[in-house]
C-alpha cells in the first residue's frame, strides 16, 4: 500500500508515515496546512478504498490518515513487544523441529 501511496504522491506517504499538524481553531489556514489537509484526506480515501468492508468498520469515525494506518498496522502485525514474542516462540518451535526431524 505504501508504494501505491508513494506513487500517486510522495507527499502522502509523509503524511501516513509522519502525520499531520491541526491548525488552531480561528486561524486562518496557510497553504501547506491546506496541502497536508489534501494529503491527508487523499490518502484516506486511497488506504479506505483498499480495505474490506469488516477493515472499514474498525476504522470508521477516524479521519487521521495516521491513525488510520497505526490502527491497522496494530491489528494485522501485532505490537512490537507481542511480535518478538511470537518470533521467539516460533524460533523456538523450528529448533525442536529440527532436533526431532534429525
Amino acid at each position: 500500500m505504501m508504494e501505491h501511496l508513494i506513487g500517486v504522491h510522495l507527499a502522502l506517504c509523509k503524511i501516513v508515515c509522519v502525520g499531520m499538524t491541526y491548525p488552531k481553531p480561528g486561524v486562518p489556514l496557510t497553504i501547506d496546512q491546506e496541502h497536508e489537509i489534501y494529503c491527508n484526506m487523499q490518502a484516506g480515501v486511497l488506504i479506505r478504498a483498499a480495505l474490506s468492508p469488516k477493515e472499514k468498520a474498525k476504522v470508521s469515525g477516524i479521519h487521521c490518515v495516521k491513525k488510520i494506518w497505526d490502527s491497522l498496522q496494530i491489528h494485522h502485525e501485532g505490537r512490537r513487544k507481542g511480535r518478538e514474542v511470537r518470533i521467539q516462540s516460533l524460533e523456538g518451535e523450528l529448533n525442536w523441529l529440527t532436533i526431532h526431524a534429525s
